[in-house]
């Protein structure tokens, strides 16, 4: 509920009760699952009859998709977001457009699947503008995050390598300060010395 009238309040004029809004919404991630934020603000948000509250849950969830990444947003969503690139308003349309880069970001060329067979042509057209500014900007293939992805499966790949190194090591070195040492053919037990018979062959 308290999410909910957030993302409705969003759409007031007065700029310094919109900063803390959108502050106190950023804060709730901390304490909620991001995925159910992430469907309030397209329920209470996106689909608000407030056009000011829709462009900056539009805006929010252009920054969900930074952090959190694309898992989440479905073709519905997409559907959604297409109404919204068509809107008269310019700021629901810029924002919608927001999103619609970070996606393309994220997945490339692959976010055309995503979307519905109908797409109006002024809308096609604003995103293929959109989508050939984001690859100026971060590469032609577009996935900047997934390579940060990879990179961060890569590091830890190496320390976890790394840790079993260490534990083999570990390992090794408590076998060699065991006091019963075992070798190929089998346990060797310390025996005690035997000791000379007094009693000598006299010659």
């Amino acid at each position: 509920m308290l999410i909910g009238t957030l993302c409705d309040r969003a759409g007031l004029n007065n700029k310094i009760l919109l900063e803390k809004i959108r502050k106190l919404m950023r804060m709730c991630y901390e304490v909620y699952e991001a995925k159910l934020l992430y469907r309030v603000l397209i329920d209470a948000g996106v689909k608000s009859k407030n056009l000011k509250a829709v462009a900056e849950n539009l805006d929010e969830i252009s920054d969900y998709l930074i952090k959190h990444g694309i898992d989440t947003t479905t073709k519905k969503d997409f559907a959604l977001f297409i109404t919204c690139a068509d809107s008269p308003d310019k700021g629901v349309r810029e924002n919608s457009l927001k999103v619609f880069g970070e996606a393309y970001t994220i997945i490339g060329e692959d976010v055309w699947r995503m979307f519905p067979k109908d797409i109006p042509i002024k809308v096609k057209g604003l995103l293929e503008s959109r989508f050939k500014q984001v690859a100026k900007r971060v590469g032609t293939k577009g996935n900047q995050h997934l390579k940060k992805e990879e990179e961060e499966k890569k590091r830890n790949a190496s320390l976890e390598n790394q840790r079993k190194l260490l534990e083999a090591e570990e390992v090794i070195k408590a076998q060699k300060r065991a006091s019963v040492p075992v070798g190929v053919t089998g346990l060797k037990f310390n025996k005690p010395p035997i000791e000379k018979e007094e009693t000598e062959s006299i010659t």
